[in-house]
């Protein structure tokens, strides 16, 4: 392998990149699943060292550890582990864990958070949850210590959750209801440490450092400069260190250090040069980089700049040759007016601070409205939502933290590091003074912490009262951007991708010349065109549409519990809505409005709800309240506008026939069955029956016969029966199951009997959402992992098994 890289490395440059880029990707990829995960079992047993708390929701919490392995590896296997009801702990802890283990693959389906996407970007090769652990050693770091000591301060104050995640990326504190207005606002990136806020420290300790060098020890050497950039860069590895080195913090710093590195060899490179340099160290850094959103975002933040930048310095340039050329007509004829011009030098200089001042604020302008159209449409891309009010209030916002908030945040942590330091040596010496005089052995350092607290909880939130002021606008502006309307926009992927192209004809036009080209700029604005009319297309189009339209159905990816989406065309049918937890979580919220979004499903007009179930139909109120015309058929009293006892319908060229249960001593057989379809075919979805339900049914003569069947109680050996299946007779059996859930579901005698009567399976916790288009010609079937979106990231994750880094 390294003698063919040579002999290419002379003959194809490029050839030989691509190779090594492979072949150092591979081995990361190994590195991080293959060395020992096949070696340990399910229920894992490890050391481990926790290195960050994440989340805590009532007696849970979750966070995330390093396992110390006693072999070399590249990426140190990291978890994310949940805990109930534990003991305290803190980062920095050792802990003997003895947990039941899973690897890294989540919830799939479009327009959804890719969940398992996240956790790669962030080194995390599998999660668990803790039966029982073992405190080994109590080895806090100085970033714990001073987490420890300055978050009651912090929280002491209006905005400390802010305050702390800007000093110590630590956003733990910071509560739903904030998180959401920060969203609204799309000032979500200020509270992450990254490129804008280390940079901005690099730049207050080197404005501060060569001053003082400069005051200090003249010279007309590059001594003092170079001083001044090492000692801002360590500091800036300080502030990381508090910040505790998170991704984005690893990437802003390393780009950092290259520019750093760069100016102190005197290397000359342009802008673009650097920008492809820092991009290419971020890579070889942490090759999984590009599976987080803040990778694209950053440095499309910084190509925006860059090219803002040489867009005005090439107009400025204009501008200056202009000015030269006046300056120097009004020098010819200013030598007889010496005495006029002297007189005017005081206006001269008002003039030209004045100017300067208005070209950094256009300048300013330009590189804003820039940066929010450029990052909103990538949000769009990426999440599936942006801020609209990103544009002005981000022009506010970026300027605030940059030039106040955070200098001061920092200002103030030093006086309060400074203060505790002083305090802490009065206190030392005092008491080493009395244990020498009173001939006395006292434990000097659980004299001193003590006092040393209660001083800074006391001092402390005065030395941090300019930063609560300064903090103080931001605040406000979150609080009332409740009021403001359409926050949150929400498109479909296709339709962002449609907008881009657009916006890229429209800019194409302003710069071509000719008709042709121009007109060939204006086409690509076409797709969008076209979306465009056919959604402001009158409705009885598209009803005539439907009698000859094929259909779509979507079994959603939501764990363990059902979630079916029927489309035609925008409108939509659901049938489950999956489960709840506390006020806070539902998949309805979390993967059925946003693949709603995806799929253009404007309107919702029917929710069949099975039976009063959480993982069934906990999401009801969401869907009830994001849909309030939306008519719902169940016989769970407190939701049904009707009852499941219904004659036939019709929806939208389609078939809908309704199976209620009159009376059953259990509540899954209480269900209420659906088929649906047309002549293209037709599904029954079935709830949660079981045997004795199958049995009534067959009893009753009820429709049954279908190619598809949503599985029953999710592949419980209760349901299923062979004399069902046999009437049903259906080619493809769907299986709504979590990935590794805990009941074990499909059944492996349940699979089975399927497969021995030749029906198609398939799993949503193995592929994720599964869609099925019913055409003339057949069903076409297509799993999110394995067709919608095939990439290596979304395949599953098996904990005790080998990956493939091909």
């Amino acid at each position: 392998m390294l003698i063919m890289l040579i002999i290419l490395r002379r003959k194809s440059p490029f050839s030989c990149g691509i190779l090594m880029g492979a072949f150092w990707l591979s081995y990361c990829f190994y590195s991080l699943f293959n060395q020992l995960e096949s070696r340990v079992s399910q229920p894992g047993k490890f050391n481990a060292k926790i290195i960050s708390l994440v989340t805590q929701q009532r007696d849970w919490i979750s966070f995330d550890v390093k396992v110390i392995d006693e072999e070399f590896r590249l990426f140190p296997r990291i978890y994310r582990l949940s805990w109930r009801s534990p003991p305290q702990i803190t980062a920095g802890q050792v802990w003997h864990f003895n947990a039941k283990m899973k690897g890294v693959t989540s919830l799939l389906n479009e327009g959804g958070f890719n969940q398992q996407k996240y956790w790669l970007s962030l080194h995390i090769a599998a999660r668990g949850n803790v039966r029982e652990g073992h405190l080994l050693k109590q080895a806090l770091s100085v970033r714990q210590q001073l987490l420890g000591a300055l978050r009651p301060v912090l929280l002491q104050l209006n905005g400390g959750d802010i305050l702390q995640a800007l000093l110590l990326g630590d956003k733990t504190a910071i509560t739903p209801e904030r998180w959401q207005a920060l969203r609204r606002t799309g000032a979500g990136h200020l509270v992450a440490i990254s490129g804008l806020h280390v940079s901005v420290v690099f730049g207050l300790l080197l404005f501060v450092t060569l001053k003082f060098l400069v005051w200090c020890i003249p010279c007309e050497s590059r001594r003092n400069w170079v001083m001044a950039m090492l000692a801002s860069l360590v500091g800036v590895l300080g502030y990381g260190y508090l910040a505790g080195f998170a991704i984005a913090t690893q990437r802003a710093v390393i780009m950092l250090l290259l520019l750093v590195v760069l100016s102190l060899l005197r290397q000359f490179s342009s802008p673009w040069e650097r920008l492809l340099l820092a991009l290419f160290a971020v890579l070889v850094f942490d090759p999984f980089a590009p599976l987080s959103a803040g990778f694209w975002l950053s440095f499309t933040a910084l190509s925006i700049i860059l090219l803002s930048l040489s867009l005005g310095s090439d107009r400025l340039s204009d501008e200056n040759q202009s000015a030269e050329e006046v300056e120097r007509e009004t020098e010819l004829d200013s030598e007889q007016e010496t005495a006029q011009v002297a007189g005017q030098l005081w206006h001269e200089g008002w003039v030209r601070a004045k100017g300067s001042l208005m070209q950094f604020s256009v300048s300013l302008w330009r590189i804003q409205w820039r940066l929010a159209l450029g990052l909103g449409l990538l949000q769009l891309l990426l999440f599936g939502s942006a801020a609209l009010h990103s544009i002005w209030l981000n022009l506010l916002f970026v300027p605030w933290f940059s030039f106040v908030v955070i200098p001061v945040t920092i200002v103030s942590f030093i006086l309060w590091l400074v203060c505790g330091l002083v305090y802490w040596l009065v206190i030392a010496a005092q008491s080493l003074l009395f244990n020498v005089f009173a001939f006395q052995s006292i434990d000097v350092v659980a004299n001193i912490w003590g006092p040393t607290q209660d001083v800074s909880l006391s001092v402390g939130p005065r030395l941090f009262y300019l930063a609560e002021l300064s903090i103080a606008p931001f605040l406000w502006i979150l609080d009332a951007s409740a009021q403001l309307p359409w926050a949150q926009v929400s498109l479909a992927s296709l339709t962002v991708v449609q907008g881009i192209f657009c916006l890229l004809g429209c800019a194409l036009v302003c710069y071509v010349r000719t008709w042709l080209w121009r007109a060939l700029a204006l086409s690509l604005g076409l797709p969008l065109l076209l979306t465009l009319v056919l959604t402001l297309g009158s409705s009885e189009c598209c009803d005539k549409a439907f009698s000859t339209k094929n259909w779509q159905l979507h079994v959603l990816d939501v764990g363990q519990g059902s979630a079916i989406v029927v489309q035609q065309g925008e409108y939509g049918l659901i049938y489950d809505t999956g489960a709840a937890y506390g006020p806070s979580f539902s998949y309805a919220q979390r993967v059925i409005l946003p693949f709603l979004t995806a799929r253009r499903i404007a309107h919702l007009e029917y929710l069949v709800l099975s039976h009063d179930d959480n993982d069934h139909s906990g999401g009801a109120e969401v869907l009830m309240a994001a849909f309030p015309l939306m008519t719902v058929i169940t016989d769970i009293e407190r939701f049904a506008h009707k009852s499941c006892q219904q004659p036939p319908m019709r929806w939208r060229g389609l078939t809908l026939e309704l199976m209620g249960a009159v009376a059953e001593p259990k509540d899954n057989n209480t269900s209420c069955v659906l088929r649906l379809g047309n002549d293209n075919g037709r599904v029954l979805l079935t709830g949660d029956i079981e045997a004795l339900r199958e049995f009534k049914l067959l009893q009753q003569g009820a429709p049954l016969s279908a190619e598809v069947i949503l599985v029953p109680h999710h592949g419980s050996n209760t349901s299923s029966s062979e004399a069902f299946l046999q009437a049903v007779g259906a080619n493809i059996g769907i299986f709504s199951a979590g990935f590794a859930n805990q009941y074990g579901f499909p059944k492996a005698r349940v699979l089975n009997r399927y497969h021995k009567l030749g029906i198609d399976t398939y799993i949503t916790g193995e592929l994720g959402q599964i869609s099925l288009s019913f055409r003339r010609d057949g069903i076409d079937i297509r799993g999110y992992r394995t067709e919608l979106a095939p990439f290596w990231y979304n395949q599953v994750f098996r904990f005790g098994s080998s990956q493939k880094p091909e």
